[in-house]
């Protein structure tokens, strides 16, 4: 089975990236409110901005193709 070509899916790859984002972001919190060690919390939020910042690469390119075509007058 081939590897499905992100670029066309980008929606449902920017919503797996976000996803995962919140996973993370959400161990952090836990981890802030359970006194987990901060170079471990610390990591997980750096683990989250990093997959928040993949979802944004799908997503803003995505975003702005779509607005284009609302742009364009039809044909």
């Amino acid at each position: 089975m081939a590897f499905p070509d992100p670029s066309r899916q980008p929606g449902f790859y920017a919503a797996w990236y976000l996803l995962i984002s919140a996973g993370f972001a959400l161990l952090a919190v836990r981890g802030m409110l359970r006194g987990h060690r901060r170079r471990l919390t610390v990591f997980r939020w750096i683990v989250s901005a990093g997959f928040l910042l993949l979802a944004a690469l799908f997503l803003l390119p995505w975003w702005r193709a779509q607005r284009l075509r609302k742009r364009q007058p039809p044909r």
